[in-house]
């Protein structure tokens, strides 16, 4: 039995089409995060196409390739596939990596392993909610809470971790902005608290 795997081929960017039909979506932060990774890591995972070159999977990782400028990127071909199966994968090539779980203490001691050695943990795509309660490190809460005081004054506090502290509307504002330079930049928002710090410095 032949697979799709046993044969990879590079074919240019601009032979391939999108499933008119993908019903995954791709936000900018994660066609970023992919960005981010192929400038590390090179292209480890070819994408998947039918006999007419059509995509089955793979849709963000073409999109990376554009941005990256990439002519030519490797491409397996699902040869003898019918309609069902074609159409069923490009479903399950997504669902099925979602069934997986992670084991949170190894994880914890690999993460601290990775950032020892001065690598950017940023580029893995783990995002910081994730993070945060990974480490159970608190984190900065930038959704704030509105309370009344007793004079009757709206009160609004930014938590970070167990402290709070007062901010306004448009500091909130400006704050909010900033994290979504740094998520449009970076893919994620993991190190946004440090990057501020380094900032202020």
């Amino acid at each position: 039995m032949e697979w799709p795997a046993d044969n990879v081929q590079r074919v240019a960017v601009d032979r391939l089409r999108p499933y008119p039909n993908n019903t995954r979506t791709h936000s900018r932060a994660q066609v970023a995060q992919l960005v981010a990774s192929i400038q590390e890591w090179g292209w480890t995972t070819p994408v998947l196409v039918d006999e007419q070159g059509m995509l089955i999977a793979g849709h963000a990782r073409l999109e990376a390739a554009k941005q990256l400028g990439i002519p030519e990127i490797p491409v397996m071909v699902a040869r003898g596939w019918t309609e069902a199966q074609i159409r069923a994968y490009t479903i399950a090539d997504n669902a099925l990596p979602l069934n997986a779980g992670w084991d949170e203490a190894l994880l914890k001691v690999e993460i601290k392993a990775i950032e020892a050695l001065n690598f950017d943990v940023g580029k893995m795509g783990l995002d910081m909610e994730f993070m945060t309660k990974l480490f159970d490190e608190g984190g900065v809460n930038i959704a704030a809470d509105r309370d009344e005081a007793a004079t009757g004054v709206r009160a609004q506090h930014m938590k970070f971790g167990k402290a709070s502290v007062v901010i306004t509307d448009e500091e909130l504002e400006g704050l909010n902005r900033m994290l979504a330079r740094y998520t449009d930049q970076f893919g994620l928002s993991h190190g946004f608290a440090q990057w501020l710090l380094d900032a202020a410095a």
